[in-house]
């Protein structure tokens, strides 16, 4: 093949991805990640005055936890299909801006900083997996409404408690 017929088919496959609405954070893939994932964090300095003793264990079934540590940040995403039964890998590097997508050990699509690198609707040897990404994509839309749902309640019980606490301060400085 020639460089123009990879130019060819790197766009009619852009396009497609496009209009099946893969690319991008906000596209299917990035949605899923966001939402179903767990964030990849990477440490990004420590203090040199004090050092956690490495076999000072509490728990040995504890996994260590990095989201609160102020030397970690995150760097991503990554939702593992292995736990629910399904082989599919999907990540989202911040730090190098691509999304990657692996089913069935084999790279089905790879985008670079919004750019196409690869992008197989149906594998020559996975096959079909584009249904399961449409799946787990209506399984993420419900996850975030219901998680919008549970904050907005939040956000009403604190304002009721802000509220009334703004009343009682009133009351407290001006009387009935």
């Amino acid at each position: 093949m020639n460089k123009q017929q990879l130019e060819k088919i790197r766009e009619e496959r852009t396009l497609l991805a496009y209009r099946k609405n893969l690319m991008g954070p906000g596209g299917k893939l990035g949605v899923i990640v966001k939402i179903l994932g767990e964030p990849i964090m990477a440490e990004t300095g420590m203090d040199v005055n004090w050092m956690q003793d490495p076999f000072d264990i509490h728990d040995p079934n504890e996994v260590p936890m990095y989201l609160d540590d102020p030397n970690a940040m995150p760097m991503g995403f990554v939702w593992d299909g292995l736990r629910e039964g399904i082989h599919m890998e999907i990540k989202w590097d911040h730090f190098k801006n691509e999304i990657t997508c692996h089913y069935q050990g084999y790279s089905v699509y790879h985008e670079d900083s919004g750019v196409l690198m690869a992008y197989a609707p149906r594998h020559p040897i996975a096959g079909e997996w584009e249904h399961i990404v449409d799946d787990l994509y209506d399984r993420a839309k419900r996850v975030k409404m219901h998680n919008v749902k549970v904050e907005e309640k939040i956000v009403k019980k604190e304002s009721k408690g802000l509220a009334r606490k703004i009343l009682d301060a009133l009351r407290m400085r001006w009387g009935d």
